[in-house]
């Protein structure tokens, strides 16, 4: 507060200075006086800075934001969390699960592997916060994605390998979140109910904020008057303390907002201060690849090539709801079109993976088309548990019309704060179940086992 308080004094003296020597000049007979707005309008511009730069201003907008919770119209439906906590309790409980490039994450950057199909993905999420008090709505993903298991196999042994690498792009659309609780429109209960519990635990925040925001403000002044002029190295001095301390204070601004969503996220997360939680997103998402693939063909006449390219296009839509009582869902439809080829599709026929060589006889043997397909997909975790299942269901359309199914067991690590470090699914294929492709082989002597591996890094979006 030194800044603010001395900027009214400086203010003050320069009013009255100018005031006095306004009144001497006006009795010249040339003078012209200034407007009395003028003045007016001098004393603002110096006065508003110096509001904007102080912790007092940073504190009524978090105080703005919890009395806003508390004055909702009808207090069985207000909400528990603001917008930008209520996107860190998502990023705990969607983020239960991540095993493919395009799967939601509220993390700035996720990496996932799959072992059937050998794909090492790396994804950066675009999305930048806008001002105020949001729910994240929409986003976009960018990343790469590349068959390292295919390129290993290429290097101990003679076969030679196609190279698979390309670029992934996905924008999920994510709608408003729901958070049901005791007290609500419709689960009446008595006194406390959960709005009440959370109203209490979001002040607590708010003053843990307000305290932190508090010390570091006098910290700050206190190695501030200690900066002499020699420090300044020659710069203008009036300009390099408006800097420093414009910096500090839109530092302050910036770890104030997360401390209070913190706060109130893992309130909610530790107290479980409500009954269940939902919200759903859809997300077109695609596979683009760098080089084409490239198939050599053995025959009598030499030795031939054939190319294609294995893009991929999907559209889906997740169902997401955690109850307290039943635990978590994830319920998802999806469908696309994928650039497949003859190899790849008895490949997938015979042995339930890609990465199988099944070489093409001869040049009539191989063709590229272009394989529709479309997909349900469930997982469940258990009330407080991390061990789940996954079941998905998929049906593929055209030259290769097989029917697939995928049975897992995902296992979520989680880190100290409570969130999800990493994702661990051991998968159980069952390939062409009902033998469409002909390929002579039996159920079992298809099925494998794979292994996938999601895992989120760096800050989260909120």
């Amino acid at each position: 507060m030194p800044v603010f308080f001395g900027s009214w004094y400086f203010l003050f003296q320069s009013f009255v200075n100018c005031r006095i020597s306004h009144y001497s000049k006006s009795r010249q007979r040339h003078s012209r006086s200034v407007p009395g707005f003028l003045w007016i309008l001098f004393f603002l511009a110096g006065i508003l800075p110096a509001l904007s730069q102080s912790t007092e201003v940073l504190h009524q907008t978090l105080q703005s934001l919890h009395q806003g919770l508390l004055d909702h119209p009808d207090p069985k439906k207000g909400a528990l969390v603001t917008h930008r906590a209520l996107n860190l309790v998502l990023a705990n409980k969607i983020g239960f699960y991540f095993s493919d490039y395009d799967n939601l994450s509220y993390f700035k950057n996720t990496t996932s592997f799959h072992s059937l199909d050998g794909f090492f993905s790396l994804q950066h999420n675009l999305f930048q916060p806008s001002q105020g008090d949001q729910w994240v709505r929409s986003y976009v993903l960018i990343g790469v994605r590349a068959n390292i298991v295919g390129e290993w196999r290429g290097l101990f042994s003679q076969t030679p390998v196609p190279h698979e690498v390309g670029a992934t792009l996905s924008k999920s659309w994510i709608a408003s979140p729901k958070i049901r609780y005791q007290g609500d429109e419709a689960h009446p209960s008595v006194l406390p109910d959960h709005k009440q519990e959370m109203d209490l635990q979001r002040a607590y925040a708010l003053q843990q904020v307000e305290e932190q925001m508090n010390r570091e403000e006098e910290a700050f002044a206190k190695y501030f008057s200690k900066l002499s002029q020699k420090d300044f190295l020659g710069q203008d001095t009036a300009e390099a303390k408006a800097k420093l301390r414009a910096i500090f204070y839109k530092d302050q601004e910036a770890k104030s907002q997360w401390k209070f969503a913190y706060l109130q996220a893992q309130a909610l997360l530790t107290t479980r201060s409500y009954l269940s939680i939902s919200t759903h997103w859809t997300t077109l998402s695609g596979y683009l690849p760098v080089l084409p693939l490239r198939y050599s063909i053995a025959s009598s006449s030499g030795t031939a090539y054939k190319m294609s390219y294995p893009f991929e296009i999907r559209l889906s839509h997740t169902r997401f709801r955690e109850s307290t009582q039943w635990g978590k869902f994830y319920l998802t439809f999806c469908g696309g079109v994928l650039g497949n080829d003859s190899p790849r599709s008895k490949a997938l026929a015979l042995y339930g993976t890609a990465l199988a060589t099944v070489a093409p006889s001869s040049r009539d043997d191989f063709r590229y088309f272009v394989t529709p397909f479309v997909r349900g997909h469930v997982v469940f975790f258990p009330p407080e548990s991390h061990i789940g299942v996954d079941l998905l269901l998929e049906q593929n359309m055209g030259t290769y019309h097989a029917t697939n199914a995928q049975i897992g067991i995902p296992i979520v690590l989680i880190d100290k704060e409570r969130y999800p470090a990493a994702n661990f699914q051991f998968l159980l294929r069952l390939p062409d179940l009902g033998d469409s492709m002909h390929s002579g082989r039996s159920l079992s002597d298809k099925m494998v086992l794979g292994l996938s591996v999601g895992m989120p890094f760096s800050k989260m979006i909120y």
